[in-house]
């Protein structure tokens, strides 16, 4: 009867604890903070073209067996986005960023690490003052 009930425990257990939901709270800066757009049509105008933004990043890993299954440096888009690019729009002087394009590739392991490729992003678009 011992056996049952704790074999009955452990399946509960392995069961309640395996599958957990988990989800990540996302949040962006305000648009009166700085607005990023993939277009140029949903912004007040007039405004000013201030330049360019050209953004590029990678990550890195070795091509080797099984060392290759490691990411020794790996590009998080969402942290860039949220952090970097609104701080490089801000020391250039704008509030906006339009005609965005994002280009992101993520790493490959390649055959157990042989031929792996680390991730990539580039980040392009125009900064603009509202």
């Amino acid at each position: 009867m011992k056996i049952k009930t704790l074999l009955m425990i452990c399946a509960i257990s392995i069961f309640l604890t395996s599958c957990a939901p988990y989800q990540q709270l996302v949040t962006f800066p305000p648009a009166k903070d700085v607005f990023i757009t993939s277009g140029d049509g949903n912004i007040q105008k007039p405004y000013t073209p201030i330049g360019e933004f050209v953004y590029a990043e990678s990550g890195y890993k070795i091509g080797l067996p099984l060392i290759g299954l490691l990411n020794i440096k790996s590009v998080d888009a969402e942290e860039v986005l949220r952090q970097r690019v609104t701080t490089k729009i801000k020391e250039s002087g704008g509030d906006g960023l339009i005609n965005m394009k994002l280009n992101y590739t993520p790493s490959t392991n390649g055959i157990l690490g042989l031929l792996a490729k680390p991730s990539t992003l580039y980040i392009t678009g125009t900064i603009i003052k509202r």
